[in-house]
């Protein structure tokens, strides 16, 4: 086992010398304090003996401390996608669309549009605005807009309310996070599980990014083009949690 050949000692200010407890492989004073590099943890001088203080978190998708391989279908079943825009953590899918083909509307499905109070995403990835990223907090807004005209926001109801591989917290991605998986959508697991063939609206996916009051975002997974469509219509919807 390697240790290093320094380490920081601790002193116990108010404790006797005569009562301080040594420390084994390697020797320490009570209150020492130490890197093991062998297990990768700090760990300090107890009177039990070394205890860690931390460990590194394993990886939830591999049960190790290696990110997995994007595309690479995790033990519950979902995919890891890759890192959202949001905070650069890793993204995981399911490994299909919503049921039987289903689309969604972005809105309630009709013509009562609402402006809604969020920053309007208007560029294509990376976007400028914080919701071009935020699918997470775009979801929970739409969801609690319980008393907006056009509601319910049916594809990100959709997401809200998915339960599925041990996860209740899926949600409908922003922008720049379903940018994420059209870049990744033929890596490992990913590749053929979505909708790549004819006009619109196959091939279609919504995010949870608005971009005015009639449109919100969505990416055409055939080619890649992201662009403003009317709420009201009804597109393909891949959820993601982080």
């Amino acid at each position: 086992m390697r240790w290093p050949t320094l380490y920081i000692a601790l002193a116990m200010i108010f404790m006797p010398i005569q009562a301080q407890a040594q420390c084994a492989n390697p020797s320490a004073p009570l209150g020492a304090i130490i890197f093991n590099e062998d297990h990768d943890v700090y760990q300090g001088c107890t009177t039990q003996g070394w205890w860690s203080f931390h460990e590194y978190p394993t990886h939830p998708c591999t049960g190790t401390t290696s990110d997995p391989a994007i595309g690479d279908t995790c033990e519950d079943g979902s995919i890891y996608a890759g890192l959202s825009p949001d905070g650069d953590v890793p993204m995981y899918t399911t490994p299909a669309d919503a049921p039987g083909g289903a689309t969604y509307t972005w809105n309630d499905g009709t013509s009562n549009y609402t402006y809604m109070s969020m920053a309007n995403c208007m560029d294509a990835s990376p976007g400028t605005a914080a919701t071009c990223q935020t699918g997470e907090a775009n979801t929970a807004f739409l969801v609690g807009a319980t008393g907006e005209p056009d509601y319910p926001f049916a594809a990100a109801e959709y997401c809200d309310g998915l339960t599925a591989h041990g996860y209740s917290d899926w949600y409908l991605p922003a922008q720049d996070e379903l940018n994420v998986l059209y870049t990744n959508k033929n890596m490992g697991d990913l590749n053929g599980t979505f909708n790549e063939t004819g006009s619109i609206p196959a091939s279609y996916y919504w995010s949870s990014s608005e971009i005015d009051i009639t449109s919100a975002r969505a990416q055409r997974f055939s080619v890649g083009n992201q662009g403003s469509y009317g709420k009201f219509g009804g597109f393909a919807v891949r959820c993601v949690r982080r």
